[in-house]
């Protein structure tokens, strides 16, 4: 039998009620932590959440904290220990907010239950909870949101208003149309200079000229100040966060177009609203669905194609593609 085998579990008057594998191996302290735990939600006839406690979701925590943590106490556990295990399940299966979240509010229905219990004096996931809630919002909000498509005044506004990191960041996500995810995950060895593309598994993103410049000198100012950036392309401005062994969040992201929708008087910007500016710029200008799809990494983009083309300018556009076809 493997270390972790979901199908040897312990039972308590007949029902399942804790995975074997986890109990016998973790600290005796923890064990009967979750022992306990079962027994109560058995006792109050929740099998539901007896299911979830056997189940993978409350068991990758478990196993989080015993090969990462170093099977530290469950009454240890800190709101940075649950940032770690939060950081540690988007790495290996880059799961969903929502998925997430009922992962993270099933480890603090256990807390409630230690807490109750006298055995754990607070919930360690109360924050990350908070922040779950407020992103699924957020994401929830952006779902009602127009685009924002860039205008080149603002695109020369930025050049000259903005900060050198949100510059790069805003210019980089607009010439390349890169994702947020693949941005906040970008590292150095992605990056080619000489032929200003990034590579994102088998799909190429390319880069300007003005990019490659600001990209070069990002490089080499961390060069010449020893900081280490842990390979990441992308790191958060403020000091004592740029070292960290970890890609930026989600919530930098959202404060970096927070922050330059200000700056530019642009209203609920988002990261999408730069991807979206490029594919309505390529297709502008040339026409070709099957180019842009190919430039921005957006296999799907024929079904959406006609939302990114002004209706006003179809008919010119469409004329001048034929052209340049001759056909």
């Amino acid at each position: 039998m493997s270390r972790w085998d979901i199908s040897n579990n312990v039972e308590y008057n007949g029902i399942n009620v804790a995975r074997r594998d986890l109990i016998e191996t973790i600290n005796y302290d923890n064990a009967c932590n979750i022992l306990n735990y079962a027994k109560f939600l058995h006792d109050k006839r929740d099998v539901k959440r007896i299911y979830n406690l056997i189940g993978v979701d409350f068991s990758r925590f478990v196993i989080f904290v015993y090969e990462e943590l170093e099977d530290k106490l469950f009454t240890d556990i800190t709101e940075e220990d649950i940032d770690g295990f939060m950081f540690w399940e988007k790495k290996r299966s880059d799961i969903s907010l929502g998925y997430l979240s009922k992962i993270i509010n099933l480890v603090g229905r256990f807390y409630d239950f230690l807490i109750m219990d006298g055995i754990a004096a607070t919930n360690p996931t109360n924050k990350a909870k908070k922040l779950l809630n407020t992103q699924r919002s957020r994401q929830s909000r952006h779902k009602k949101l127009s685009t924002n498509y860039i205008t080149d005044e603002q695109l020369e506004q930025a050049k000259e208003k903005l900060p050198a990191h949100l510059k790069l960041y805003m210019l980089f996500s607009i010439s390349t149309g890169i994702e947020n995810d693949v941005l906040r995950n970008l590292q150095w060895e992605q990056i080619n200079f000489v032929d200003r593309t990034v590579k994102v598994n088998d799909a190429t993103l390319y880069f300007n000229e003005e990019v490659s410049e600001l990209l070069k000198n990002e490089y080499q100012g961390r060069k010449d100040n020893n900081l280490n950036d842990n390979e990441y392309v992308f790191r958060s401005h403020i000091k004592s966060n740029f070292d960290k062994d970890m890609p930026i969040g989600m919530n930098t992201v959202c404060n970096w177009c927070k922050q330059i929708g200000e700056i530019l008087n642009i209203p609920n910007l988002r990261h999408l609203d730069f991807r979206h500016t490029l594919i309505k710029k390529l297709l502008s200008a040339t026409g070709s669905v099957g180019m842009t799809s190919l430039l921005t990494n957006y296999p799907y983009l024929t079904t959406r194609a006609r939302s990114f083309i002004d209706e006003n300018s179809n008919d010119e556009l469409l004329s001048r593609y034929k052209d340049i076809c001759e056909i």
